[in-house]
């Protein structure tokens, strides 16, 4: 092993290789620094312990997502792209995703919590939903009604390009956008308020 410190992407991929084949609870610092072939004190220098590459994690998520939200043609069109992007970024650690998904740990729900809905704003704002004032926060949360039913989806797609993920994003991304043309049934769609602003 070395001493140096090693890279935050080498670091993260560490902690995230000893998370997918150790789960939450087993994952040891120890053990992600053997990954990255560095002494403990180097790995925790470089990005901490498996909490703050959870957060890591998750702020790359939300940095790409809100990257992508920045072109498009409209709203949703935006939307989709900056959805897809983080769902792209998580199926790179998609085996550590799915265990930490599964740790019913409340420390990571809250860590998760915390981060998502902070991401979830942000992303909304880029891609040009009014996030202001009450209203606005009534749309990030339908937002991330759209968001949690995606994730179920992607949880369970096993194909290579994420093709059941998009086709029900896209769905989804529709729902809301009728239910803030039409004023259809919110209850129905599991939708919380029209979300949707006028590009």
């Amino acid at each position: 092993m070395t001493a140096g410190a090693p890279g935050p992407e080498a670091a993260l991929a560490a902690w995230m290789a000893e998370i997918a084949d150790a789960g939450w609870s087993g994952a040891t610092l120890e053990g992600a620094a053997a990954r990255a072939g560095v002494e403990p004190r180097a790995l925790l220098a470089a990005i901490g312990m498996a909490g703050d590459a959870l957060e890591a994690l998750a702020d790359g998520v939300i940095r790409e997502a809100a990257q992508a939200a920045a072109s498009g043609a409209g709203v949703r069109d935006r939307l989709f792209a900056g959805f897809m992007a983080g769902f792209d970024a998580l199926q790179r650690e998609r085996a550590a995703v799915l265990r930490l998904l599964a740790a019913r740990d409340p420390a990571v729900a809250l860590a998760i919590a915390g981060r998502a809905a902070a991401g979830l704003r942000r992303v909304a704002a880029v891609a040009g939903v009014d996030v202001s004032g009450p209203l606005g926060a009534l749309r990030v949360a339908a937002l991330g009604t759209v968001a949690a039913r995606a994730l179920h989806a992607w949880r369970r797609d096993e194909s290579a390009d994420l093709g059941r993920t998009m086709a029900e994003l896209d769905r989804l991304l529709g729902e809301a956008e009728t239910v803030a043309t039409e004023g259809l049934s919110l209850a129905a769609l599991g939708l919380s308020l029209p979300w949707m602003s006028r590009d």
